[in-house]
């Protein structure tokens, strides 16, 4: 898809002065595009055409014209679709590595709701994006492993690029475009003060109880220990004193008359 627009460049005359030579007189830009007639006070024209910036060189000789040739920049809309798999991929992978049985973050209920949204936001409708009602229909799809990829099942991504160019950047960058809904749940995430620094704020929190607990417990545990040692000794102490009793009661039993001791 491309557009031919027709420009010429010539000089006018400008604000001149007393004393400087024409030559040197300041001169207006001017172009015309299209046969429509447009002058600026430097050789850089912004939006003469829509969201394009020509800038002339010289000027036109004997009437001749310079022909811009527009076209979609097909390379550097695929590069950003690719860099949006790959990212989204990298997330993927995290996020089943960091989940999986016997990691630390195995069962956590945020992991587990910020991957059931992530592949919520790939399945909602698009709107604004012409003929697409969803980001299947651009060309991608998602594998067994719950991957993004470039799928052609409906279409490829290369026919969207070449007849539906201005849908596919609304479909991903438009107001309720996927990109747009990504950026939005993941700033929901790790903002300053969204869920993902909040549940590290409640982790946090639940280890300074743990350590908090260790030190109780540890401090419960050595007062248990001073006061048994303490038991111990007394009763330690109460047993000599026992024997020491017990002797002295058998050496007065053994001087009775008629006494007759056990162990015989």
């Amino acid at each position: 898809m491309m557009n031919s627009i027709v420009c010429r460049l010539w000089l006018t005359g400008g604000a001149g002065g007393i004393g400087i030579a024409p030559e040197n007189i300041a001169k207006d830009a001017v172009i015309k595009v299209d046969g429509i007639t447009i002058t600026n006070d430097t050789n850089t024209f912004k939006d003469a055409v829509q969201d394009m910036t020509i800038t002339a060189k010289r000027a036109s000789v004997g009437g001749e014209t310079a022909k811009l040739s527009v076209d979609f920049d097909r390379e550097s809309a695929t590069t950003l679709v690719d860099e949006l798999i790959t990212n989204y991929n990298n997330v993927i992978g995290q996020l089943g590595f960091q989940s999986r049985v016997g990691n630390p973050l195995n069962s956590d209920s945020t992991i587990r709701s910020l991957s059931s949204q992530l592949v919520n936001v790939l399945s909602t409708s698009l709107t604004d994006a012409g003929p697409f009602e969803s980001i299947f229909d651009l060309g991608l799809g998602v594998d067994k492993e719950g991957y993004l990829e470039k799928s052609s099942l409906v279409r490829s991504l290369n026919d969207v690029l070449d007849n539906n160019f201005d849908d596919i950047g609304n479909a991903f960058a438009g107001e309720n475009g996927i990109a747009t809904k990504f950026e939005a749940l993941l700033d929901n995430y790790i903002d300053s003060d969204g869920i993902m620094k909040q549940r590290e704020d409640s982790l946090n929190g639940q280890i300074s109880e743990l350590e908090d607990d260790v030190e109780n417990h540890q401090y419960r545990m050595e007062s248990l220990e001073a006061r048994l040692r303490e038991q111990y000794a007394g009763l330690d102490v109460l047993l000599a004193q026992m024997q020491s009793t017990q002797s002295y009661l058998s050496a007065q039993l053994a001087s009775l008359p008629g006494f007759v001791s056990s162990s015989n």
